[in-house]
Parts: structure tokens; C-alpha cells; sequence
């Protein structure tokens, strides 16, 4: 088992599924679909958000850190609380709502991947959209890794004036 503070890694892979070896690439109808088997932990999360038990789950608990927030904008005037929990626009039509999901620290496109699938689902009732400060593959991963993956100034070397062509007004 790996430990990470209080968190379990086998217990999450459980109660999470991560690990799905029934997946159907024929039809494919889990988020496991995306990669053979492995269901990245993100989109687990965002799955169950989408189900709208977030607060009221106990498997969130397992997971490391601050809970997330979720929060609803405010309806407009034309719209009611049962047209939009039916997922109806004001004039009866059928809409899916829209979810953003963002990512503080970098997000992989795997997990972009499992993300979208997600929201493609035909019985899905949100549109995914992801936002982060990072996208994370494997080069930028071990640039990280391996140092800073941007050249550091030297201190010691000489700056062009500041009225050189090209220099930029930093007053």
C-alpha cells in the first residue's frame, strides 16, 4: 500500500474504481474506455460532481486536502428551478448544462481525455470544460523532474540598455 498523509492509495483505487477490467471497446460505456482499464482519479471525481453527490458522498474524505467547492450561478428571471433540474431552456427545449472544471497544478491529456468522454456520453447532462495552469505530458513532466524547465537569468551577466531596439519598458 502507498500512504500519502492520511490517504490510501489501494482504498481510493476500491472505492473509486480506478481499475476497471471489464471495459467494453465495442461499447464503451465507462471512463476506463480511455485508456483499457484505468479510470484516472479526476475524472472520477468529476463524475461523481456530475451525479450531485459531491457533499454528501463519504468517499470524498479519502481523497488528500481541502474539499472542493461547488458552486451554482444564479438562474435568470425567465427560467425556474424545475425547468433547469429537467434540463429545459425557458422555451421547453432540451439543454445540457455546463460545468467547469478547474485544475490548479496541471492537468495530463489523459485525464483531458477521460474528461471529454465523459461529457460525450449521450445521457450526459453537463458539457465539460477544463481550465488549468498546466498541461502536463511527458517532457514537460521531466523537465520539472529533471530542473527549471526555463532559462534562469544570470545576475551576472550584462543587460542591454533599456532603449535598445527590442527591449521592453519595465517601469
Amino acid at each position: 500500500q502507498v500512504n500519502v498523509g492520511n490517504m490510501q492509495y489501494t482504498k481510493l483505487r476500491e472505492k473509486f474504481n480506478l481499475l476497471n477490467a471489464d471495459v467494453a471497446s465495442d461499447d464503451p460505456n465507462d471512463i476506463a474506455y480511455v485508456t483499457s482499464g484505468f479510470a484516472p482519479l479526476l475524472a472520477r471525481l468529476v463524475e461523481r460532481a456530475m451525479a450531485g453527490c459531491w457533499e454528501t458522498d463519504p468517499t470524498f474524505s479519502l481523497v488528500p486536502g481541502s474539499p472542493a467547492r461547488t458552486e451554482r450561478q444564479a438562474l435568470p428571471e425567465n427560467v425556474n428551478q424545475s425547468q433547469y433540474d429537467a434540463g429545459v431552456d425557458e422555451n421547453g427545449i432540451a439543454r445540457r448544462k455546463t460545468m467547469l472544471v478547474y485544475i490548479i497544478g496541471g492537468v495530463t491529456f489523459l485525464e483531458i481525455a477521460a474528461l471529454r468522454f465523459l461529457s460525450s456520453q449521450v445521457d450526459a447532462e453537463f458539457d465539460i470544460i477544463v481550465a488549468t495552469t498546466k498541461l502536463v505530458s511527458g517532457k514537460t513532466f521531466m523537465q520539472d523532474v529533471q530542473g527549471h524547465p526555463f532559462p534562469v537569468p544570470n545576475p551576472n551577466e550584462r543587460r542591454p540598455p533599456a532603449d535598445a531596439p527590442g527591449a521592453l519598458d519595465l517601469d
